[in-house]
Formats: structure tokens, sequence, C-alpha cells
């Protein structure tokens, strides 16, 4: 995991480091920054102390079907000038099977409902999830606040335990080690009765595709 900080070093956006230069991320997340990027970074979490582990963003990219505030392919490739260096540096894999139902997978973040409250610290936390079918997701989502959810994500329940959910702005759902889900719009841990909404990576592959041949065209 990794942190996207703006031109004024602050925190952005959550993001998951999948190669050397590119970082996933919430398009929704994202987009307030995307056409400002002047001394725009993306910093490891885990690192040593006086490591030099922050790169400068090159670029975003977002899918052309994208729409702001929507959950439809909500996703944005974040490219980098260099790699993130830093002992405690790693790259994810992206998730190579469909989630299923009731399978438990691992979210990670701050749980915070807004950084304007409080900056998120490098400690993030984790705690697992449970995803539940589009059904019941769209059924609660149409009680609760009358948003569709698409079908490139899919859901999860929250913990009911406010103080053990975690749901902040483009951070990764894991399951075995591999990158599944990239936090969406349209929930937070505020009401954890409303499910919590991911962009589905599998359903986003051939965009990320996409991005890598236009970089490797770029270089």
């Amino acid at each position: 995991m990794v942190r996207i900080m703006n031109g004024n070093g602050h925190f952005a956006c959550c993001g998951s480091y999948i190669s050397p230069l590119m970082v996933l991320t919430s398009a929704n997340c994202i987009e307030p920054y995307r056409h400002n990027l002047a001394g725009a970074s993306v910093e490891g979490v885990a690192m040593l102390d006086d490591e030099d582990n922050f790169a400068f963003i090159e670029t975003v990219y977002t899918p052309d079907q994208f729409k702001e505030t929507y959950n439809f392919m909500d996703l944005a490739v974040v490219t980098l000038r260099r790699p993130i260096r830093g002992k405690l540096t790693e790259f994810i894999k992206l998730c190579e099977q469909e989630p299923a139902i009731d399978v438990d997978m691992t979210a990670i973040g701050w749980g915070y409902s807004s950084f304007a409250i409080q900056d998120p610290s490098l400690n993030p936390r984790k705690f697992d999830v449970s995803v539940q079918s589009m059904e019941e997701c769209q059924t609660k989502f149409t009680k609760f606040n009358g948003v569709k959810v698409s079908d490139t994500v899919f859901c999860v329940t929250h913990n009911k335990d406010r103080r053990q959910c975690v749901y902040d702005p483009g951070c990764p759902l894991i399951y075995h080690n591999e990158l599944c889900g990239i936090v969406s719009v349209d929930s937070s841990c505020m009401d954890t009765k409303i499910p919590g909404v991911y962009t589905n990576i599998n359903k986003m592959i051939e965009f990320i595709q996409f991005v890598e041949n236009v970089m490797s065209h770029v270089n």
C-alpha cells in the first residue's frame, strides 16, 4: 500500500503499487488532483528511518467510460517518473480469480471518514470482511440511498463495530496476497449497515494492460 500526496504535501488517496512505475487507486479519489500534478507524489507506507521512498507522479489514466461520482469503472492508473525506492517497498500481484460470495478478504486502511479531520498515520490497520452477493448489495444500497452498483464492482459486509471498519478512498482489498479490489464511492464506516463497494480488479485488467501498452510505447 502507498499514499498519494498532492502538490501541497497533503494526503490525497490511498493506492496499491503493482509495478515499478504503476500505482492503482480510485478514479473518483484522484479526479480532483489529476489536472494539477505539479509536485504530486506517491510514497511507501512501510519504510526504514531516513529512507527515500517516494516518487513524483508523471500522469494519471482513467477509463473513457468513467464518470465522476459513479462507481462504474472507478479505477485510475497513476504512473511515476521513477520507481519508489526503499527496502520495505514491494509490489502486489493482481487478483487472478473472481470474488466468491462469503469469502473473507482483508481490507486495509485507516478507518477515517474524512482526512480533513485527521491525516492518516504511517501505520494502517486491517480487518477481514466478507464478500456479499450483488443482489443483497443492490437491495441495501437502494434502501439506504438509491445508488446503483455497477457490474465493475463487488460488495463486502462492513464490520458492525465502526472501530473495526476501514474504508478509505483508493485503499486495497486483499485475498491471498493478491489485489482484488479498490475502495470505490458511496459507502463509509459511518454507517456499517451499508456494504463496502470495491472496484473489481478482474473487471479492469483490460484497461490496466492498455495503460501498460501506452507506457511501453512512451518509454
